[in-house]
């Protein structure tokens, strides 16, 4: 049964949901002053049973003793078992041209809290198994350099006699975290796994750019309403401009709607709420799953800064 879980999650991890990025090392364009970095492949691992690490200062001073794991992956195929606390840590270039840029390390998921380093200089912690995340590399950067990034797991312990017959390490708990307390959905019999199992990246844009996109279609009135969240990491408030185009997936030279609004991005970031008509949409079902792509632009002085394609379907439930 174990063999078939961890098979069951490195299917996942490398087929359900498809790698963004070839292979590590390799930066490619996505989009207007857009730039990726996949950090996939070969990082080290350190296990910390005795969560001596943060008081050590890992972080600054990685351990001799480690164990090359792949990213992603469960750290269950090298240590089945084991739960607790486990140290990530590899490097990647930033060439100067990414200054004065904003630079992100986003993770796909990690399973269960996550912290995060870059040469020694905290960024930022992230609770949840399934849910993606970034963090702002900031001053932490390393210009013409390679840059150490480390990433502290925790995946919390069962209580000891939980359940008999699984074979897990003395349960006890490790910053205030228990398994039967967090959201992991692993609490019962069913098996459970830590570590970066999804994608890592760096991602590079302007300082103002699109985070994301929620598309609402409104087959009755023939419209999408979209809910857009804006990042704005200039230090001040921003003159902007917003623009919306829908096409078709499959024949992008079919334009549906387009629109635009000037906003006023506030520093830091906020939501958006705008309606783009669909007209005579075509609309999605089993037998006919026709998709459209909406693209979201943001605009600096008639230049754009970023941009972004989502796919959606005109339907209903």
């Amino acid at each position: 049964f174990a063999a078939c879980y961890y098979l069951l999650i490195l299917t996942a991890t490398l087929g359900l949901f498809p790698a963004a990025f070839a292979g590590q090392g390799s930066a490619v364009p996505a989009g207007a002053e857009r730039e990726s970095l996949s950090l996939n492949g070969t990082w080290k691992i350190a296990f910390d049973a005795e969560n001596v690490g943060k008081e050590q200062h890992w972080y600054e001073h990685f351990p001799s003793t480690t164990t090359p794991i792949l990213v992603p992956s469960v750290w269950n195929e090298i240590r089945p078992n084991y739960q607790g606390v486990a140290w990530y840590q590899t490097s990647f270039p930033s060439p100067s041209r990414w200054n004065g840029s904003s630079v992100r390390i986003a993770f796909g998921a990690v399973s269960y809290l996550a912290e995060v380093w870059l040469n020694g200089k905290y960024l930022g912690t992230h609770e949840g198994g399934y849910t993606p995340f970034e963090v702002e590399a900031g001053e932490g950067l390393l210009w013409d350099q390679q840059n150490q990034l480390t990433v502290r797991v925790l995946l919390p312990m069962r209580m000891p006699d939980f359940m008999s017959g699984l074979k897990w390490d003395a349960g006890k708990r490790i910053d205030g975290f228990i398994l039967e307390e967090i959201p992991a959905s692993k609490q019962i019999w069913y098996d459970n796994f830590g570590g970066i199992w999804q994608d890592v990246q760096v991602q590079v844009t302007r300082p103002t750019w699109v985070q994301d996109c929620f598309i609402r279609p409104n087959i009755y009135a023939g419209k999408i309403d979209i809910t857009c969240d804006l990042a704005n990491r200039t230090g001040q408030d921003a003159k902007l401009t917003l623009a919306m185009a829908a096409t078709e997936k499959n024949n992008p030279i079919v334009e549906k709607s387009r629109q635009s609004k000037d906003i006023v991005l506030a520093n830091g970031g906020q939501q958006f709420d705008l309606s783009l008509p669909m007209p005579e949409a075509k609309l999605w079902s089993p037998d006919n799953p026709f998709l459209y792509t909406l693209q979201v632009t943001l605009l600096a002085n008639g230049n754009p800064a970023d941009s972004r394609k989502f796919t959606f379907g005109m339907r209903d439930f």
